[in-house]
């Protein structure tokens, strides 16, 4: 497999020579509207969450997020319509001591959190509980929230029924 990728890096490699050359002439000095220091950040999917990546006691993770000077976190992705706040931590479910988690890692990483909310079950009080804890129990490493990833993907996911032609 090795030499299969070499032999690919090599043959893109030489593509690349065979190129126009391309000049990008910079003006610093006119800017219009700088981007915040904390826009760039990653992201993770939500079933992160129970998945026990993210604590106070992740120092190796807190370190890097602060060595690389990530200063904001979004937990979502494909994930968030598919787990849901519950009782117990499983593969679907996520508990309130997990969002806490999460919380305290970033507090302790110096990063704010976008979080994603559940619209696939199309259930608003579940929704609306977790969003009012986390605003209740972290509302300083609070970014935003997001609702539903890729709504659009819903019918064709099966999510949805498609709507009468």
């Amino acid at each position: 497999m090795r030499p299969l990728c070499f032999t690919f890096l090599f043959l893109f490699s030489l593509a690349g020579f065979s190129q126009d050359t391309i000049y990008i002439k910079l003006y610093p000095k006119d800017t219009l509207n700088p981007i915040a220091s904390d826009f760039a950040g990653l992201s993770f999917e939500k079933n992160c969450l129970n998945k026990g990546y993210f604590g106070p006691s992740e120092s190796t993770l807190i370190r890097f997020f602060k060595t690389c000077g990530i200063k904001s976190m979004r937990v979502g992705g494909d994930e968030v319509d598919i787990v849901t706040l519950g009782p117990d931590p499983t593969d679907k479910h996520f508990t309130k001591a997990e969002l806490d988690s999460l919380f305290l890692f970033a507090d302790s990483a110096g990063c704010k959190v976008l979080l994603g909310l559940n619209l696939r079950y199309n259930n608003p009080p579940l929704a609306d509980t977790e969003a009012n804890y986390v605003i209740q129990n972290h509302p300083g490493q609070l970014f935003g929230f997001e609702v539903g990833n890729e709504p659009d993907k819903y019918v064709e996911h099966l999510y949805r029924i498609p709507p009468p032609a």
